[in-house]
């Protein structure tokens, strides 16, 4: 960067800056390169998840989800609407209340079922039947959990969700 300055003796000059800036550079490749790797590794068909920002607008719905539910993330990202692929009328979902930090609502949405995970205080789970869910409904195992910066600034929301309806079935015909 050149200034122009006028030194004590009246004459112009310039002065000249100059800052490295390969640090900063190189950090900010290796940050690109560790959230096109992270993108990559959450597109990856396994359990189906999604994020939610503090806003309660969608930030990712990865294509497990997509391929479950058959609604496209350019369809739900951005918006507040992830509550479809489960309910008929908008409610709120697991990770809705968490970002809400409405944890003493949970018990009323979804019963004694939903408790806190054994490995952490902070991630609810819980196993419920969805009626709209799917064609003909779908069991769910619903996890989800709040997502914190550096500085422990609530960003948002994760919930992820496991298709366990051939295991209830195969429970049931135990059962009968």
């Amino acid at each position: 960067r050149f200034t122009p300055t006028m030194p004590g003796s009246g004459e112009p000059g310039i002065t000249l800056l100059l800052e490295d800036t390969t640090q900063r550079r190189r950090a900010e490749r290796a940050m690109q390169q560790r959230d096109r790797l992270l993108h990559t590794i959450f597109q990856i068909p396994s359990i189906p998840r999604f994020f939610i920002d503090r806003n309660h607008k969608v930030v990712f719905w990865d294509r497990a989800l997509e391929i479950m539910t058959g609604i496209k993330s350019e369809e739900i990202v951005g918006t507040d609407q992830h509550w479809r692929c489960f309910y008929n009328e908008r409610r709120p979902c697991l990770a809705d209340l968490l970002v809400d930090g409405d944890v003493a609502q949970i018990p009323d949405l979804y019963g004694p079922a939903c408790t806190t995970s054994p490995t952490t205080d902070r991630v609810y789970e819980f196993t419920a039947f969805f009626p709209h869910a799917g064609n003909s409904g779908r069991w769910l195992h619903v996890t989800a959990s709040v997502i914190r910066d550096m500085a422990g600034n609530l960003t948002g929301a994760m919930e992820t969700l496991e298709d366990v309806t051939e295991k209830k079935q195969r429970e049931f015909v135990v059962e009968a």
